[in-house]
């Protein structure tokens, strides 16, 4: 593949043009990686008094019981009201899993994985925080791995 940057000053500051003959899978994988580093990197996590800006690099895994949501991050745990669902379609599908109905991880703060209880995996986070993977969830985990 040849790649050729030219610059444009009639373009917009924020414009990307990208030449190809065909769409294949390294030009399409291009497209991709200046999408998810132009998205948005933090989420708004709206506490009882206050609401909290954290990167995605801060959060380390998410959990929820009902409608309320804790946040575990690199320096504080934070509880929220909301919907796993909700947060979901907020944060970064690269760099967040569902690893069951509850739990969601940040692959950045993955550890490592242990054997749970009937075939569920349990999933040591960064800060020690341990979160269990179900068996519904784990293929995809794996795939997100590469393993």
């Amino acid at each position: 593949m040849k790649i050729r940057v030219e610059l444009d000053q009639t373009m917009a500051a924020d414009e990307l043009v990208i030449k190809a003959a065909t769409l294949s899978a390294d030009v399409a994988h291009i497209v991709q990686l200046v999408e998810q580093d132009t998205t948005q990197r933090r989420i708004a996590i709206p506490t009882e008094d206050r609401t909290m800006l954290k990167n995605f690099d801060d959060i380390i895994a998410i959990s929820v019981t009902g409608e309320t949501l804790t946040y575990y991050t690199n320096d504080e745990t934070l509880v929220a009201h909301g919907t796993l669902k909700m947060v979901l379609q907020k944060l970064d599908a690269s760099l967040f899993v569902q690893v069951s109905k509850q739990n969601v991880i940040n692959l950045d703060g993955l550890l490592s994985l242990e054997a749970g209880f009937s075939g569920s995996m349990v999933a040591v986070m960064r800060r020690g925080i341990k979160i269990d993977v179900s068996r519904r969830y784990l293929p995809e985990l794996k795939r997100h791995l590469g393993l």
